[in-house]
């Protein structure tokens, strides 16, 4: 960032809420991409400093990926997002899935 968002104005706090969704939202895309790039197979942890991520914003990042044509499915209680292109691909770990696949 180069510099402050035009918006973040006294006047505008009602909708620093939104901005901070709106950032965090980037922040774990981006991870989330770097992680698929890393070809990894293991699982995308979604934890962050010892607590899960705000369910919203896990939901928008797997209609997302969906959109995509990537398949989700939580696992460990929801601290771990499995990614892949195929149902083969999560075979193996089907003993950790903690809810239908998406």
């Amino acid at each position: 960032m180069k510099q402050f968002p035009s918006n973040l104005k006294p006047n505008n706090r009602i909708v620093f809420p939104q901005m901070k969704f709106n950032l965090l939202l980037e922040q774990w895309r981006i991870k989330c991409m770097n992680y698929i790039l890393k070809n990894e197979k293991n699982g995308f942890d979604l934890c962050d400093e010892n607590n899960i991520i705000d369910k919203r914003i896990i939901d928008c990042l797997r209609l997302e990926l969906s959109v995509l044509g990537w398949k989700t499915a939580l696992a460990y209680n929801g601290t771990i997002l499995f990614i892949y292109e195929n149902e083969n691909e999560l075979e193996k770990y089907k003993y950790a899935l903690c809810e239908e696949l998406l």
